[in-house]
């Protein structure tokens, strides 16, 4: 045996998942809440995913990663690099702000809101916390276009604006983790392109070829467990 492979542990003696929850931490704005909680679709009215249900969408194939399924293995890849370039797109649109703030001799300061709303994230993924450092960077934008709203440097269509872009790319991240499907497919079941491979195909598309061989995976993804240890693997 190899000084650094991992040493078989009976399953009554191995230990549980480790819980995590980050400290505490506070939303300031109201948009910054809906984005937490979502909405429905009601009538015209469109509905979005906030980062609870994010955070519920993405748990499946994180979980299903661990078991060897190349196509949940695929919908990390793609949240992950989601999550991304909305930090990127939203940290873009912050500049912009900045820039267009800076022509006036006024400018917001750091005031806070007197009862910001606290909260404990609790996510079973390293995803849902990507999501909420997204959403408290989307909160702080928001805040900063209040604050100039106050002081007449925005108008309301101009705030309306700011805040609507800030929104969709947010949404646009947190929508990445939908339309995945246990279809209890494996890498196993690739290689011989059975019927299940080839329903996954039809249902969740082609899988690029570096996703099937494991040459790519995303960065926050779980280590797969071998089949003869999945049957202890708590659901």
């Amino acid at each position: 045996m190899g000084e650094h492979e991992p040493v078989s542990i009976p399953a009554l003696l191995a230990p549980g998942p480790l819980a995590s929850r980050a400290q505490p931490v506070k939303l300031y704005t109201l948009q910054g809440v809906h984005l937490f909680l979502g909405q429905r679709r009601q009538g015209s009215r469109p509905g979005y995913p906030g980062l609870r249900q994010f955070a519920r969408n993405i748990a499946q194939p994180y979980r299903m990663a661990a078991r060897n399924d190349p196509w949940a293995d695929w919908w990390l890849v793609k949240a992950e690099a989601a999550l991304a370039q909305s930090t990127r797109d939203l940290t873009q649109l912050d500049e912009r702000l900045a820039d267009h703030l800076a022509q006036f001799p006024l400018l917001p300061d750091n005031t806070l809101a007197q009862k910001p709303t606290e909260m404990t994230f609790h996510f079973g993924t390293p995803y849902g916390y990507l999501g909420a450092q997204l959403l408290l960077k989307y909160d702080a934008y928001v805040q900063k276009l209040v604050q100039a709203r106050h002081l007449s440097l925005l108008d309301r269509h101009e705030l309306s604006r700011w805040i609507r872009n800030g929104r969709r790319v947010v949404i646009r991240a947190f929508l990445s983790a939908s339309g995945y499907r246990d279809m209890g497919v494996s890498r196993t079941d690739l290689q011989t392109q059975n019927e299940l491979a080839k329903a996954a195909a039809v249902a969740m598309g082609e899988l690029p070829q570096d996703l099937a061989n494991t040459s790519k995976r995303s960065r926050y993804a779980p280590t797969i467990i071998p089949a003869m240890n999945q049957a202890n693997v708590r659901q």
